[in-house]
């Protein structure tokens, strides 16, 4: 499998891992002992909420993945953000939602069409549970543009263009 390595804007100053983990393509980065695969990112005192979001590096870095494909890694950031916040809290779902859209992803990747068609089905609802701009992100854009791609009407994979608060 070729990967593009090409990076574009990133929110954050951490380092991409070295390969984006797609299972039964490559090592799983808890056996390949010799690198760190996602950075540890600092403990913070303030918790993460929908109002504070753009100061969240670990939100930050799952964006910069999520727009470099790096979809299994943007699950193991994610998850600690929705476990944090509550799992069905609106930040939890929302969430779950971007959590389920990026392995829709890593399940396109693979060429498992069924498992991106069941994951998309379930992370949508979850995404459309907020409106407008939520955590930076414009949701009816976001969700369009995916749609057209897992539908083959457009070849790029959807960015995440953060809209940061003034």
């Amino acid at each position: 499998m070729k990967y593009n390595t090409a990076t574009m804007h990133s929110y954050t100053s951490y380092r991409l891992p070295v390969y984006p983990y797609v299972p039964g393509f490559n090592i799983h980065p808890g056996k390949n002992t010799e690198i760190k695969h996602i950075p540890d990112f600092p403990d913070t005192a303030v918790k993460f909420s929908s109002k504070n979001w753009h100061e969240s590096v670990r939100y930050l870095y799952a964006i910069d993945l999520f727009n470099n494909k790096y979809f299994w890694e943007v699950h193991e950031v994610l998850e600690k953000l929705w476990l944090e916040t509550g799992k069905d809290s609106p930040e939890g779902t929302f969430f779950k939602g971007l959590i389920q859209l990026a392995v829709a992803l890593l399940k396109k990747t693979a060429g498992n069409k069924r498992g991106l068609i069941r994951l998309t089905e379930k992370a949508i609802p979850k995404l459309n549970t907020q409106t407008g701009i939520y955590l930076g992100i414009d949701i009816d854009a976001f969700i369009n543009q995916y749609l057209l791609f897992i539908d083959d009407k457009i070849s790029e994979q959807p960015i995440i263009h953060l809209q940061f608060p003034l």
